[in-house]
């Protein structure tokens, strides 16, 4: 039933997706939908806490990886890059957020599955540069990261182009670079890299 609920939310929003067409779409009653769900309100924040989920398992898995503050930091943004790219409902559902206008969803799903990947997002970045902002740099991150990936339909219209790739080790090199200058990234990004290339391997 989440999954199914996850595709239609992403797909028409919350306020144009009735229980009636989920329950229909899942094969259950509608008794059986409220019973597990109480509500459609629940059954919508339940289908974005799976994706969430999902997604922030990876993301402090990232943060949690590599011998240094610059290794980890680099092994987070190449990741945050790959999630926010990939297909699949997340990307839909957080930007119907912010067109629907509902920060309460927005408010509740940040506090439950955020801040302790935030909080090692920040301090990569205090680790490496003390003297500058932390939270400024780790907002920078993830709104170049988004930014990036949004705006792609609106740069494919333009005669001009950026001239970043869409790798993901690509886009978290220019993010990094334009945040933190200071900082050589190209081994940490390299390590970064070659562990996703073993980790693929080995599946």
């Amino acid at each position: 039933m989440l999954e199914v609920a996850a595709r239609l939310f992403a797909s028409k929003g919350f306020k144009a997706v009735s229980t009636r067409e989920i329950a229909r779409k899942c094969g259950v009653t509608m008794s059986g939908l409220y019973h597990h769900f109480g509500s459609k309100r629940g059954l919508y924040v339940r289908a974005h806490m799976q994706e969430f989920g999902r997604s922030s398992a990876r993301l402090e898995a990232a943060i949690g990886t590599g011998a240094t503050a610059e290794e980890r930091l680099a092994s987070f943004a190449v990741e945050l890059c790959r999630v926010l790219s990939e297909p699949g409902p997340l990307f839909k559902m957080v930007a119907r957020h912010w067109l629907e206008g509902d920060p309460d969803i927005v408010r509740y799903l940040a506090q439950a599955t955020v801040p302790a990947q935030f909080g090692q997002v920040r301090g990569a970045i205090t680790a490496i540069a003390p003297e500058r902002s932390a939270t400024a740099i780790a907002l920078g991150i993830y709104s170049l990261v988004h930014g990036l990936i949004t705006l792609r339909p609106f740069e494919d219209s333009l005669p001009w182009r950026s001239g970043i790739s869409r790798e993901p080790e690509a886009m978290a090199a220019f993010v990094l670079t334009s945040l933190l200058p200071e900082i050589d990234w190209k081994e940490p990004l390299a390590l970064a890299g070659n562990r996703r290339a073993q980790e693929a391997k080995l599946r």
